[in-house]
């Protein structure tokens, strides 16, 4: 990650298009693989950072956080869902939510939480997304529209290459 564009993807734009492409016309199937455990003593090394950086991002503000963030961080070029994403992952973040299964950061949209990641310097190395009961039928067999997903998201800081897992859980509305 350079200081000039510390959004940088892996691969372009183009070929992350083509990817979806290919996917939605069956060319491709997603590969479902469960994460390993994050060791217990790298994930309070994880907590412990990003609670941290929540915390002075609050105190600081966006705009002050930002012009002493050696990557200029939150980035002026997210929108403002993402940005409002980083505030409100931030403020969870800081109240100890997101770091374990039973308690995932809520009300976060799925770019909000990438932008927060970004925010806090690190980089999502895996993903694995879990669905509360089967399908979106309730026990009698009725359709459960807004149904939440709790996603885990791995991830490796940019500098120092720690790992830790982020838990968000989302609720996807019935048109996504």
């Amino acid at each position: 990650m350079s200081k000039e564009d510390p959004e940088t993807p892996d691969d372009s734009d183009a070929q992350h298009k083509a990817r979806r492409v290919r996917f939605r016309e069956g060319q491709i199937r997603r590969q479902h693989r469960e994460l390993e455990p994050v060791d217990p003593g790298d994930q309070a090394m994880f907590s412990g950072y990003a609670g941290s950086k929540a915390e002075t991002l609050l105190e600081k503000g966006v705009e002050q956080y930002r012009a002493e963030d050696f990557f200029s961080m939150p980035s002026e070029q997210f929108d403002p869902e993402q940005l409002a994403g980083v505030v409100t992952g931030c403020e969870q973040l800081a109240s100890g939510k997101g770091f374990e299964l039973e308690t995932p950061m809520e009300g976060l949209s799925v770019s909000g939480c990438y932008a927060l990641i970004h925010t806090l310097h690190f980089k999502v190395i895996g993903r694995q997304t879990r669905r509360p009961g089967r399908g979106f039928l309730d026990e009698n067999g009725k359709h459960v529209p807004n149904r939440p997903f709790l996603d885990e998201i791995r991830c490796e800081h940019r500098v120092s290459g720690f790992v830790g897992s982020l838990f968000n859980q989302v609720v996807y509305a019935d048109d996504d």
